[in-house]
């Protein structure tokens, strides 16, 4: 039996909604993806800016390691002789200004030479004792006077060595970090935005909120470095006195057209 006209026209009329209806859903999707390729591409438009800031500072700390050496055949001389120069370099810093508190007296080392295993030719001394006096103090600026002055102890017979050759004698510390890092972690963002809101201009564009930060590490650094030039080893900043402290923050700033 055919279909009647009416039924014809149902048929006919449904087709066309659903073809509608799959044109309809198509247009929405492709809004729906193109407005959210949009907002990912607007999500994605940040600037990253570097922000620097440096204080020059001064050792707050020092530490001076006056170690000696006294080499014999005569143990016991040689032991006597180490306790005199502990005594002659204790009396040396006390009588420079120092406090007996912040002296302390090292360790004593004996080597005996002849009991080596190792080597052909036989030392002239069998004994070595190695010894010192450190001193820890706030006072850096006596330490650096008096330290130049320690050839009154090699006129008195105290044969002096540095036990560490590869670290400054004396050290200078900066300790007190914390008490510059909240100013310098703000001047370091300010310097990060005045960069950003530069960049931002030249792309005609406005500076928005902050996408993402990250601290550095604090350094201390030589001062004597010159600007754009390595600051120097370790080493360099413990053997001076006055430093410099310095922080790089990394900030990325959302463009907003």
């Amino acid at each position: 039996m055919e279909p009647t006209s009416s039924c014809k026209q149902r048929s006919v009329f449904v087709l066309v909604i659903l073809v509608f209806a799959v044109f309809l859903g198509n247009a929405v999707a492709g809004w729906f993806i193109a407005h959210s390729v949009y907002k990912w591409r607007a999500a994605d438009c940040y600037v990253s800016v570097k922000g620097i800031a440096e204080r020059q500072v001064k050792a707050d700390s020092a530490i001076w390691d006056i170690g000696y050496k006294v080499a014999g055949d005569d143990l016991v001389k040689m032991i006597a002789e180490s306790l005199n120069n502990q005594k002659m370099i204790t009396s040396f810093l006390t009588k420079n200004g120092f406090d007996p508190a912040e002296i302390e007296l090292q360790r004593t080392e004996v080597v005996d030479q002849y009991a080596r295993e190792y080597g052909a030719n036989k030392a002239p001394h069998r004994y070595i004792i190695n010894s010192g006096v450190t001193l820890r103090t706030a006072n850096v600026d006596l330490v650096r006077q008096i330290s130049q002055m320690s050839a009154e102890l090699i006129q008195q017979g105290v044969v002096l060595m540095n036990k560490n050759d590869y670290l400054p004698n004396p050290c200078y510390f900066f300790t007190k970090l914390d008490e510059v890092r909240p100013a310098m972690l703000e001047q370091a963002t300010k310097s990060a935005r005045l960069v950003a809101e530069q960049f931002a201009a030249n792309a005609e564009s406005q500076l928005g909120s902050i996408r993402r930060a990250s601290q550095g590490v604090f350094q201390i650094l030589n001062i004597n470095s010159n600007a754009g030039q390595s600051y120097g080893n370790e080493n360099d900043q413990i053997g001076s006195i006055n430093k410099v402290v310095r922080v790089v923050v990394s900030i990325d700033y959302m463009l907003n057209k």
